[in-house]
């Protein structure tokens, strides 16, 4: 994927508040509540799926965003292997990535850090959130940082024979290859110019 592109689809993050608690919604029972704020949140994903898809990458974001919102104002009383609650956990996951690919598409970079981070502290070997800092990180010019994302996604996505991705990643690697170059080039010629100024100096 390049800069902006990601080797997935999108995922979402944001605040908002639910727009109605169970009660308005006539649900009772901390279960229920929580499945009806999931199902909220997955409907809202799929409406902010087809934006993204469209183009409307601030309009996606916005709708992520309430997404998130929804989850977050679930009930902490049920257990935590809770079916709903497992559920809300992977919609999460999914809307926290998909903000971080509005936001690589918007060149936000370093609140697509700030996202996956956020994911990567749950689950620190995660595809789609390595690679969408990595690319992060590389337009930060954050290059040993990018190279070690994008070279673990890589590892991984060969491992388990996903071309796909093995080939994003690839491609970004060899951007920030480049980079990494260009900015040795240019430490080269500073380097050189300093020495020049320092010899004329004398």
């Amino acid at each position: 994927a390049a800069a902006g592109k990601a080797p997935m689809s999108p995922s979402g993050g944001g605040g908002g508040a639910a727009g109605g608690s169970g009660e308005e919604l006539g649900i009772s029972g901390a279960r229920g509540i929580n499945q009806v704020l999931v199902e909220a949140a997955t409907a809202q994903k799929v409406k902010a799926n087809r934006l993204f898809k469209d183009g409307g990458h601030a309009e996606a974001r916005e709708a992520y965003s309430k997404a998130l919102g929804y989850l977050r104002t679930m009930s902490r009383r049920t257990e935590e292997e809770d079916e709903v609650c497992e559920q809300a956990q992977a919609v999460r996951v999914a809307l926290l990535l998909n903000l971080a690919a509005c936001d690589l598409k918007t060149g936000d970079y370093a609140r697509v850090i700030e996202t996956c981070n956020t994911v990567l502290d749950d689950q620190p070997d995660h595809q789609k959130a390595l690679y969408r800092r990595g690319v992060a990180c590389s337009h930060l010019g954050r290059l040993d940082a990018a190279s070690a994302d994008l070279r673990k996604v890589l590892k991984t996505a060969e491992s388990e024979g996903d071309a796909a991705t093995a080939r994003d990643a690839r491609r970004e690697l060899a951007r920030v290859k480049k980079l990494v170059e260009a900015q040795r080039q240019e430490d080269r010629a500073f380097a050189r110019r300093m020495i020049g100024g320092a010899g004329a100096s004398e």
